[in-house]
């Protein structure tokens, strides 16, 4: 079957047999899908995914909240090879999960590369490697899972560097570096991601989903969206 995604406010569709990687901090939810539909998720450790050998491009996007479909229908191979990473975590054993691990990785460069072969802004991007070492891979997955509990407050880069015991000029900079993105940009995209979603799924005030979503002003908010998302608020919700 398939499945179309609210991600922020973009809807996916996602046809029978693909695979999808997305971001789960981003807002999102199905909100159709075909009676057969019948699907797979899998939920990877973010310290996994930053030190997996990965196209930069690839994890950048990711991270940024875009929702990246496989151009490529999955093989009988790959629903054994699910079956499989199930009965293999059930039994709770470092060896098997290691094995999965491996697994997944190889499985997610297949798509990166099978992506770049189609995508003009992936085919250029650095050789697959891990965007940082296990030490950095903590740190970014405190600040990313602070921000994600965090980013409808009024944080501060103050506030994100100390969640993982780092001096602000070190985490923005570790942060660029490893996200693709400036730590202020990543929370604005979150909060515009959460105003979309609100916009296209409830009847809240326009004033009420600026302020829900961590917008201390309406004209702030108004700026901010128009300028990442080409249209008003209103606008955005009537389309």
């Amino acid at each position: 079957g398939s499945v179309t995604y609210l991600c922020g406010g973009i809807e996916t569709q996602v046809g029978a047999r693909r695979l999808v990687a997305f971001w789960s901090a981003i807002p999102h939810q199905i909100v159709e899908a075909t009676r057969d539909a019948e699907y797979f998720a899998m939920t990877i450790p973010l310290t996994w995914f930053l030190q997996y050998q990965l196209p930069e491009a690839f994890t950048h996007l990711v991270l940024d909240g875009q929702v990246l479909v496989d151009p490529r229908e999955s093989s009988k191979c790959d629903f054994d090879t699910f079956e499989r990473w199930i009965d293999d975590l059930r039994l709770r054993q470092p060896g098997r999960e290691r094995i999965v691990q491996l697994e997944v990785e190889a499985r997610l460069l297949r798509f990166a590369e099978d992506l770049a072969a189609q995508s003009s802004s992936l085919k250029n991007g650095p050789k697959a490697s891990p965007v940082c070492d296990s030490n950095s891979a903590d740190r970014i997955r405190q600040m990313l899972s602070f921000i994600a509990r965090n980013y409808t407050d009024q944080i501060t880069v103050e506030h994100i560097g100390k969640s993982a015991g780092l001096h602000p000029n070190y985490a923005m900079n570790l942060f660029r570096k490893t996200v693709g993105t400036t730590l202020v940009h990543y929370v604005t995209r979150l909060r515009v991601s959460r105003a979309q979603q609100l916009l296209a799924t409830s009847n809240d005030k326009v004033v009420d989903v600026a302020l829900s979503s961590g917008f201390n002003s309406l004209s702030r908010f108004n700026d901010v969206f128009k300028k990442s998302c080409g249209s008003s608020p209103r606008e955005y919700r009537e389309r």
